[in-house]
């Protein structure tokens, strides 16, 4: 037996040096695989022809509504009014609205824009009380989406 005993003080370290390129790495596969949402058009239209048009360079302030039939005909031939991929009755219009302005910061909201997209066939009846809604919420910048001239 030996009078003196060797310590060992040293801890066994993991290897960080790989760390970077793992993260790199899973980051990469993650972002190959990753599949983007399409959004399912939920209406079928024909949209007018324009003659001239501007473009917006705050999206955050547009909202859209889209008049259509429905792209199943379960849900019936005639025109509807849709907003974020789901249908709306006349009287969903303003509840909608209120909701979308609320979700706007305090200087954004007076700025909020609708961009109507509808079909061209569409009866302007529906436009009409459309804009009538819109007017009593004191939403009145109201744009209306058409295709390029040709």
């Amino acid at each position: 037996m030996s009078k003196f005993r060797v310590k060992n003080s040293t801890k066994p370290t993991i290897s960080m040096s790989a760390m970077p390129d793992i993260v790199f790495l899973l980051l990469f596969f993650f972002m190959v695989t990753a599949v983007m949402r399409q959004s399912e058009e939920v209406t079928r239209q024909r949209p007018p022809q324009a003659k001239e048009y501007r473009v917006t360079s705050n999206k955050s302030l547009i909202k859209e509504l889209i008049i259509g039939r429905p792209s199943d005909g379960k849900l019936g031939e005639g025109f509807r009014y849709v907003a974020n991929g789901e249908f709306l009755s006349l009287d969903q219009i303003r509840p909608w609205l209120l909701k979308q302005r609320t979700s706007l910061s305090e200087w954004a909201r007076p700025r909020m824009i609708i961009v109507l997209k509808a079909d061209e066939d569409v009866d302007m009846g529906m436009i009409a009380d459309l804009q009538q809604e819109l007017r009593e919420v004191n939403a009145v910048k109201l744009v209306y989406r058409t295709l390029e001239g040709p």
